[in-house]
């Protein structure tokens, strides 16, 4: 008898256990969310420049980080990983959103150059300083495409990689993809 009452108490903690720590994740998974919002929007340009930066500029997503927890948060890159035909090159940059502006896509708010990563198919954002999330920052990115990679990238999509991430954004980044249309 004194087994069995020990055995459920053992099992009564590890069950109080385990629903609080579900309990604690779920809690920062809601006050944390990520956003995709797929353009298509080509940027002005000087049509002698287009060979030189590797094709037409064009405005490819918005992605929105939301938070509502006090503590402080940092993002030092972010990672895209293409799933479509594979390409041999991909360039792409980050900016910043002024925060009561429209987007312009001025050195002020680049955030950084991306690096293609041709053996895993993934364009890696590192940032050149860290950025401090508060409750709300909006990113924008902009590829550079020739014909045939603006043909390739709607053929596909990305997703953004999680462990580039804080961690209480890590679980919002697996409903985080960006289809082109």
């Amino acid at each position: 008898m004194h087994k069995v009452t020990l055995h459920n108490r053992t099992a009564t903690a590890l069950t109080t256990c385990l629903l609080f720590t579900h309990f604690s994740l779920h809690s920062v998974q809601d006050k944390c969310a990520i956003s995709i919002t797929p353009l298509w929007q080509e940027l002005e340009h000087k049509n002698e420049r287009i060979e030189q930066l590797g094709g037409k500029p064009i405005l490819v997503a918005q992605i929105t980080f939301k938070k509502r927890l006090q503590q402080p948060m940092y993002l030092d890159s972010l990672q895209l990983q293409w799933h479509g035909p594979t390409m041999q090159s991909l360039a792409g940059s980050l900016y910043m959103k002024s925060f009561d502006k429209d987007f312009v896509p001025l050195e002020r708010h680049l955030v950084c150059d991306g690096i293609w990563h041709k053996a895993e198919q993934k364009l890696i954002l590192n940032f050149g300083s860290r950025q401090t999330l508060s409750a709300v920052n909006t990113f924008y990115v902009v590829f550079r495409l020739s014909p045939e990679q603006q043909t390739a990238v709607k053929n596909g999509s990305f997703s953004l990689l999680p462990h580039s991430l804080p961690d209480a954004f890590r679980p919002c980044a697996s409903s985080a993809t960006l289809t082109l249309l």
